[in-house]
């Protein structure tokens, strides 16, 4: 099931299976809307109010519910669709719809909040903070996924040795030092690597494609992700 169609999932006469589309297109977007709305002025409280009454709405207005695959990055219908909520909603309103028994997700309001002082020194637009965080929640779910796959093979440690060189840059150590580590030689790392790097890219295509219309540019988004972390 790809993220469009968990969108659409959202339409289920079963609510079991709503909750769980809502679920996980949650663990994926709302760090960067609630980033989004902080950025926009409104306290953490509010940030976190208008989260939970944005998702609900995911199910709760036909608005929302009618969204079809076809409508473009689901990056950007989501960045558009907080953008309204944000100006059409009141808090009386968001916290009368939730007294109805209206679908709740749990917000870990302290990691979120840690998120958006990190970001503070960063002069940068609403939108251009929630598709950075876009971005980072992206690269930290394909990497999780990437650590299942390792730690299902029973090569967690190897996965905990090498990950460091999925980021590049200055953080990567010496080549000899996790040889030295793992017991065996800088040939053998740099083969490792390069299969983990592979793999890593082949998790982030899919993710990405998973996101957007059939034929549209994966490789575009793929920059237009680095370009947000730049």
């Amino acid at each position: 099931m790809t993220r469009w169609t968990r969108v659409q999932a959202l339409r289920s006469d079963d609510p079991g299976a709503a909750q769980r589309a809502l679920g996980e297109l949650c663990e994926t977007y709302w760090l960067p809307i609630y980033s989004y709305f902080r950025r926009q002025g409104r306290t953490s409280e509010d940030a976190k109010d208008l989260c939970q009454g944005f998702f609900e709405r995911l199910i709760t207005n036909e608005g929302f519910s009618r969204a079809e695959q076809g409508a473009g990055k689901l990056r950007s219908y989501l960045l558009t669709s907080a953008r309204n909520h944000l100006i059409g909603t009141v808090r009386k309103e968001r916290r009368e719809k939730r007294g109805g028994g209206a679908y709740v997700f749990s917000l870990d309001a302290d990691e979120a909040e840690g998120f958006h002082q990190r970001e503070m020194a960063e002069d940068l637009a609403p939108d251009k903070l929630f598709e950075r965080q876009w971005a980072v929640v992206t690269l930290e779910r394909v990497r999780g996924e990437l650590a299942k796959e390792y730690a299902a093979r029973g090569r967690g440690e190897v996965f905990d040795l090498l990950s460091p060189y999925l980021a590049g840059g200055d953080g990567e150590p010496p080549y000899a030092e996790v040889a030295t580590r793992a017991g065996i030689n800088e040939t053998a790392v740099r083969a490792s690597v390069s299969r983990m790097r592979k793999r890593y890219r082949v998790l982030l295509r899919e993710h990405i494609a998973d996101t957007l219309d059939e034929g549209e540019d994966v490789d575009g988004e793929i920059r237009y992700l680095a370009a947000a972390l730049g």
